[in-house]
């Protein structure tokens, strides 16, 4: 058989793009919805962090405001009044930062128990103007896609641990933006305590 050289290439994808299978065909389809439940648990992870960054910080404020009102003949009350208002704060967003945690986890699994938690808490995270609020954008995004019930399924995760190699890593934003935050907010800690102990 003779080969025509300007005839039409009849191979419509190359071998690295089509798919091999069912399973592949499957994962493709929903790939970039997974991609964005990833950034999502991204922006959780985030929002942990700094929750349990800030309530730490808070519970330290707290206990110091009781040792201050305790040695201060004139205004103990007071000073455990406000301490016990600065550890609630404390305890709560240390709460908030678990769980938020805790959704990061599930989100990351696609385990579609999280979905409900999950969108609660993307709103919430629209509060947090101006960096959360991108963050909480980009969870609703994801959340309230028509298709998000079938890649949270059991038969879903089924077929991600039948193609792990088309597994993509998020981005690198988001993990870069954490340790920024936490070191900036460890400096704002710095100065008020230096500013807090000095005479």
């Amino acid at each position: 058989m003779e080969l025509n050289p300007y005839a039409t290439p009849t191979a419509a994808l190359t071998p690295e793009l089509a798919p091999s299978g069912p399973d592949e065909a499957l994962r493709l389809s929903f790939l970039k919805l997974e991609q964005r439940i990833y950034r999502a648990a991204s922006w959780f992870i985030l929002a942990a962090s700094s929750g349990v960054l800030a309530g730490s910080f808070y519970l330290f404020m707290g206990l110091a405001t009781f040792m201050a009102g305790a040695f201060s003949d004139a205004s103990w009350e007071a000073g455990f009044a406000v301490g016990f208002m600065i550890l609630t704060l404390g305890f709560a967003l240390v709460a908030v930062g678990v769980g938020y945690g805790f959704l990061a986890r599930y989100l990351r699994r696609l385990d579609g128990r999280a979905r409900v938690p999950a969108i609660v808490g993307a709103s919430l995270l629209l509060f947090g103007f101006p960096i959360f609020t991108v963050g909480g954008a980009v969870g609703l995004w994801a959340l309230a896609d028509a298709q998000v019930e079938r890649v949270l399924s059991a038969e879903y995760r089924e077929v991600v641990a039948r193609t792990p190699h088309l597994t993509k890593k998020p981005g690198i934003l988001i993990p870069l933006l954490g340790p920024i935050l936490i070191l900036a907010a460890w400096v704002i800690v710095i100065m008020v305590l230096t500013r807090f102990l000095s005479p």
